[in-house]
């Protein structure tokens, strides 16, 4: 299944890169973002260990950061989710990051459930990323 979200921040290109390539900085707004999916899902998340962070690579313009995670609720199966952070200028001053992902219901999980827990969860961590990068947050 296929979840995914975009938003655009006044930030330059360059200084989006330069936080997003910061794994330190990246997992901190990760984990901090997705504790937020919990009352959108009516569940408690947990990240736990599982967030990994990929190679960034650029293409087009673009920068793509692999990311991977499980977000689980209530003791529940995890969630696997595995996608591409993307940052992308949109002008000098501004950037457009898009969040895509997939991932599989575990076989125990209902998926509406699932897919809501998989969507809040990617939207949660874009808009955490999005609202440090404009408040101007530093790796």
């Amino acid at each position: 299944m296929f979840a995914h979200d975009a938003v655009e921040v006044p930030c330059p290109f360059d200084t989006v890169a330069t936080r997003l390539r910061s794994p330190g900085w990246l997992r901190t707004i990760w984990e901090t973002a997705i504790q937020r999916t919990a009352p959108a899902s009516d569940h408690h998340a947990d990240l736990g260990h599982s967030f990994q962070i990929g190679q960034p690579r650029t293409h087009a313009g673009s920068l793509l950061i692999p990311v991977y995670w499980e977000v689980g609720c209530d003791g529940t199966p995890a969630v696997a989710i595995d996608g591409d952070l993307e940052a992308t200028p949109v002008d000098d001053v501004n950037t457009r990051l898009r969040l895509s992902a997939t991932y599989a219901p575990p076989g125990s999980v209902d998926s509406a459930g699932c897919h809501a827990l998989a969507t809040a969860s990617v939207s949660d961590a874009l808009a955490g990323i999005a609202a440090s990068l404009d408040r101007g947050a530093t790796p």
